[in-house]
């Protein structure tokens, strides 16, 4: 049996609006900066930061989530720019596929309403890899191709993360938290370097011109 290939969006369109504010906010500034180099911020503290910004909007606009389902394993890719490890699940560590109803609230007020479809591994990993599917038949149908490839049975099932899958996603947290603080870092360095290269040469300037001028005064 050929390996069925599942494609989604990697992120929803309102995390690519976001991002893409995000990256207006910084031009804005870049811009500013760039056409008034001694005022604060300076172009260059902004630049690392908004290329960060820049990457993270082509993430939430391009980014594609595909589950490739063999036989024999799953695996989750998330392209074309990395986001984090692909994963790769072998079958012996599959418990069942499931069915997920997701309903998000505010205030009372259902804002969503889907259904998810996945599979669940032993250690109790929950791998979305179809959906969102508005309607139950749709996700069932879903739900049924894949165990189908898989061999194994269909559940319902309820969100409960595992530790493990916590502490993946605040790994991952972690690392592009650090990423991006080391961006602000960078700006300001390369702000610094700057005013010192700067100050430096025009040290440099006005011994010259000292020089010059008492070499003239002496003779």
């Amino acid at each position: 049996m050929l390996p069925k290939r599942v494609h989604q969006r990697y992120l929803s369109i309102p995390y690519g609006v976001y991002g893409i504010l995000l990256a207006v906010i910084f031009g804005a500034i870049s811009v500013i900066s760039w056409r008034n180099p001694e005022e604060s911020p300076s172009v260059r503290m902004v630049i690392p930061i908004y290329l960060f910004s820049v990457y993270w909007v082509l993430v939430a606009l391009c980014n594609i989530r595909t589950a490739v389902i063999a036989t024999h394993e799953v695996r989750d890719i998330v392209w074309p720019f990395p986001v984090h490890i692909p994963r790769r699940t072998k079958r012996s560590a599959i418990r069942h596929c499931f069915v997920r109803g997701v309903t998000i609230m505010d205030e009372g007020t259902v804002l969503e309403d889907y259904n998810m479809v996945g599979v669940e591994t032993l250690a109790g990993l929950q791998i979305d890899l179809s959906g969102p599917h508005n309607s139950i038949e749709e996700a069932t149908q879903a739900a049924a191709e894949i165990a189908g490839i898989l061999n194994i049975e269909i559940r319902d099932v309820s969100k409960t993360p595992t530790r493990r899958e916590i502490f993946s996603r605040l790994l991952r947290l972690a690392f592009w938290a650090v990423i991006g603080f080391s961006t602000l870092f960078l700006g300001f360095e390369w702000e610094e370097v700057h005013h010192r290269t700067r100050h430096t040469a025009t040290g440099v300037g006005l011994v010259s011109v000292r020089v010059q001028a008492t070499n003239s005064g002496s003779r």
